[in-house]
């Protein structure tokens, strides 16, 4: 599987979600951070930080395509959901909490928690 079929699948499944459950706009990015910043402000960050994200990765696509795929989809989900909506849609609710997210967040979560992980054992591997 290639990382953009991993990636488009999440940014169909999050947007699908999104609008199938209820859930409040959020004009702020994970846990609430930049609540405070208008949603262009916010937009444009996440889009610089998206390229800067494409720009150090696109060597390393092809080798782990399901963290990638997962990381860009969220990103790009969460991005269109902005973009049409002027913020993003959270509806699930982190146990033991009052924060919401959604689908993307964790994509985005887990995609960087693998590459970091790749990473480490790469390195670990090539130590001994």
């Amino acid at each position: 599987m290639k990382w953009w079929q991993v990636g488009g699948a999440v940014v169909v499944l999050d947007l699908t979600t999104k609008f199938w459950f209820a859930s409040q706009l959020n004009s702020g990015i994970a846990f609430g951070w930049l609540a405070t910043w208008s949603s262009p402000q916010v937009f444009l960050l996440q889009l610089t930080m998206l390229g800067i994200v494409i720009w150090l990765g696109h060597q390393f696509w092809s080798l782990k395509p399901w963290s990638w795929g997962l990381l860009i989809g969220g990103a790009v989900a969460n991005l269109l959901d902005r973009l049409v909506s002027g913020g993003v849609h959270d509806w699930l609710t982190l146990p033991g909490t009052d924060l919401k997210n959604n689908l993307a967040d964790w994509a985005v979560a887990l995609g960087v928690l693998m590459i970091v992980g790749e990473f480490l054992y790469a390195d670990i591997a090539r130590r001994r």
